[in-house]
């Protein structure tokens, strides 16, 4: 059993970013911005290909090499492969046959981009970070997810 856990808190209508939280033995060792917004838009859209990414709980299994998939959409410095095993993450992978997750970077959006130039872009249902924090998270588990799994929890944060 990992002494890590991800934690990813994300914006209810998945319009704005949220954070991801590195814990070890439950207490934060770091965190920074997320974005789990598909291409599919605001809503429920997690049941949909390329929709929100899925709350619930999944399995950080691997480190993946992405130096050979398209940089803009996925970064230099790989990407965490994610597992759903239970709440909408497992029951989109089962009932509604999407696959794929990940956690990882990309190129910021540019001056005509909707969420802003510089911002995180929306993916295909996986959870964006910036390159500079998948960088510090390859860092931080790399040997971690080379040895064992580690827990992802992703939920919704609720305005206030």
């Amino acid at each position: 059993m990992s002494d890590y856990t991800i934690e990813v808190k994300l914006d209810e209508n998945r319009s704005e970013s949220g954070i991801i939280v590195i814990k070890k033995n439950g207490k934060s060792v770091f965190n920074a911005e997320a974005l789990g917004r598909g291409n599919k838009g605001n809503g429920i859209t997690w049941d949909q290909k390329d929709g929100n990414t899925p709350t619930g709980t999944y399995t950080a299994t691997r480190w993946e090499d992405t130096s050979n998939w398209p940089m803009s959409s996925y970064g230099p410095n790989g990407a965490i492969r994610l597992v759903p095993s239970s709440g909408n993450a497992l029951i989109a992978s089962t009932d509604h046959k999407r696959s794929g997750f990940l956690i990882h970077g990309g190129a910021p959006g540019g001056k005509d981009y909707w969420r802003g130039e510089g911002e995180l872009r929306a993916t295909q249902g996986c959870i964006r970070v910036s390159n500079e924090t998948i960088n510090k998270l390859k860092k931080l588990l790399l040997d971690e997810l080379n040895s064992s799994s580690v827990t992802v929890k992703v939920y919704t944060m609720e305005k206030k």
